[in-house]
């Protein structure tokens, strides 16, 4: 009887010590999986680079569209992870592949006039994945005709032309592409100056992209004319968004031109959508 009982007491013990070494064994196994998994998930946070919506974008400033050439510039991102870059354009097979610190390529070929082509710029890394891409539509004409990218109020602002920083090709009569959402209250401009006025008017093009501009804010007075986002616009601006407008005007004895988007147009306005409010005090 006590051998018995001795006997099923030491299969017991023995069992438990079975199940706790078990269970020790399983513990340090998931410990070390989970150290291993976090660790790989670190370099793929530090890699940032394991599918293409990962890698930053450049930034877009201009390109030339010849009959004979296409010309993209751009700016590089603040990026490590970016080995080089990579452009296509639409019926130019393959890409061309570009150095980090060039920053623009030249693309060859015979592009017909007046028609319009994709341009993709996309960044890689070295392991070949690269990033979803700036696309942009260019429409070629012989001479060549050049668009500029607006990111910034500030960018937005450099379009009346004489604005420190930019180049000389930043001018009334330009071709601009809007490239983000504004708010130009929130970017410091709280009392805008419209773009271009009667004397010096807006001949270029202004392709919105659908983006919006918010909080576009004039305070001045009765007998400013033209006033709204642009002064007066003989060129065409389209697919563009202005919300949040706010234009007040002081004093009892005069007329004025204004509008959300422009104070005069004599030029070409397409789906176009503004919100606000234009007010007279005294």
């Amino acid at each position: 009887m006590n051998t018995a009982s001795e006997f099923f007491r030491t299969i017991k013990q023995s069992t438990q010590k079975f199940y706790g070494f078990t269970g020790l064994f399983i513990s340090i196994s998931l410990i070390l999986l989970l150290t291993l998994c976090a660790c790989n998930r670190k370099d793929l946070w530090e890699n940032d680079s394991l599918d293409g919506g990962t890698l930053p974008e450049v930034t877009l400033t201009e390109t030339i569209a010849d009959t004979t050439y296409i010309t993209v510039y751009w700016t590089d991102p603040p990026s490590s992870v970016v080995d080089h870059i990579e452009v296509e354009v639409e019926s130019v097979a393959g890409s061309t592949p570009v150095a980090i610190g060039v920053q623009y390529a030249t693309v060859s070929d015979v592009f017909t006039p007046s028609t319009p082509y994709t341009v993709t710029v996309r960044t890689a890394d070295a392991a070949g994945n690269t990033s979803a891409g700036v696309t942009i539509t260019v429409y070629p004409i012989a001479g060549g005709t050049t668009s500029l990218y607006i990111y910034t109020a500030d960018d937005l602002n450099a379009v009346r032309g004489g604005q420190s920083g930019y180049s000389s090709n930043w001018h009334l009569g330009a071709n601009y592409y809007l490239m983000a959402d504004i708010n130009l209250t929130a970017s410091g401009y709280a009392n805008w100056t419209p773009i271009g006025d009667s004397t010096n008017r807006f001949t270029g093009t202004f392709e919105g992209n659908n983006h919006i501009i918010s909080n576009l804010t004039i305070n001045t007075s009765l007998g400013e004319d033209y006033q709204g986002l642009f002064g007066y616009i003989t060129g065409t601006v389209q697919y563009l968004t202005l919300t949040a407008v706010s234009l007040t005007f002081t004093g009892t004895s005069a007329s004025v031109c204004t509008g959300s988007l422009a104070g005069t147009n004599a030029g070409t306005i397409r789906n176009i959508t503004t919100s606000g409010t234009i007010s007279n005090t005294t």
